[in-house]
């Protein structure tokens, strides 16, 4: 009995992964899921001090399209005309991410990313002072 357990995990050991090469995943599917996903600004940081988040109904939008665009609106203005259109640019192997927006080029340093959280902190631009902190919009609000 003992030997049938060492050779069934010797055989589930090798099994799995053995021979399959693996790629990293690049956070522009994580932003996009490739089509579009709409990203809710959970914390806001300025000058390394957390800011009070708006109300729920105004908090800040974020939303990645596979194209490579970009809308930023209020929570409320979902369905209606964006506030603001754009392009975001991922450069330097994904670790630095650029909106390309109507007031300006904002850049950002993509300080980690996971399906639940992307963490960006300003480096240029009108955000340069900011660390925004993304999570996927709830589906219960």
């Amino acid at each position: 009995m003992k030997n049938f357990l060492v050779i069934g995990l010797v055989l589930l050991l090798l099994g799995c992964g053995y021979g399959i090469d693996t790629k990293p995943v690049s956070i522009d599917t994580f932003l996009n899921d490739n089509s579009s996903k709409v990203w809710l600004v959970s914390k806001r940081y300025v000058n390394s001090k957390q800011v009070e988040v708006e109300r729920s109904g105004f908090k800040e939008v974020f939303i990645f399209y596979s194209s490579h665009k970009i809308n930023v609106q209020p929570l409320n203005s979902l369905g209606n005309s964006p506030n603001i259109q754009g392009y975001y640019t991922l450069t330097d192997d994904n670790k630095r991410l650029e909106l390309e927006m109507p007031n300006g080029i904002q850049k950002f340093k993509i300080e980690s990313y996971t399906e639940s959280r992307v963490v960006l902190k300003g480096i240029a631009g009108k955000r340069a002072n900011e660390k925004i902190v993304l999570i996927p919009l709830p589906e219960e609000f």
